[in-house]
């Protein structure tokens, strides 16, 4: 999971809560504890995180992006994909019309995950991703350079 330096310990802890309480109850059964990974940006862990959710993916990807144009999880999207993940991906359209972003969603569409932008609303500020439909990752990352200190 993904917190901003700025966000309280206490909101972290009502956001862990929230997700804890979304966890299957088969999973627990099984004996696989649930547990809350921090990382942050731009000293490089909430990005280390992102790539770690996506590369223990085995049957499916889910993603909501906002900010959508970091090279490294573009190829570690397609990687995981040739591998037989089911990635399908939906992005805000009005953030993501300038070249990099433009850039990513070819590179994501030629590799053959969907993807779909989403305008309906003011803006999808959303930022998730689903592994196996039993792993969350939220925050206030997005998937950018920018996000990761590489340019502002």
């Amino acid at each position: 999971m993904l917190l901003n330096k700025g966000l309280s310990w206490s909101t972290a802890i009502m956001v862990a809560a929230l997700i804890f309480s979304a966890c299957p109850i088969a999973a627990l059964a099984a004996g696989n504890s649930p547990s809350i990974e921090v990382g942050y940006s731009p000293e490089g862990s909430a990005t280390a995180l992102v790539m770690k959710a996506i590369g223990a993916a085995r049957t499916s990807i889910r993603m909501m992006a906002y900010s959508f144009s970091d090279p490294d999880i573009m190829q570690a999207l397609a990687n995981a994909h040739k591998q037989g993940v089911d990635v399908q991906i939906v992005i805000d359209a009005k953030a993501n019309r300038n070249r990099a972003s433009l850039a990513a969603m070819n590179f994501i569409v030629n590799a053959g995950i969907p993807l779909r932008t989403d305008d309906a609303f003011g803006i999808q500020h959303d930022k998730v991703i689903i592994v196996d439909g039993q792993s969350v990752e939220t925050g206030s990352y997005n998937y950018s350079r920018a996000a990761a200190g590489g340019f502002w």
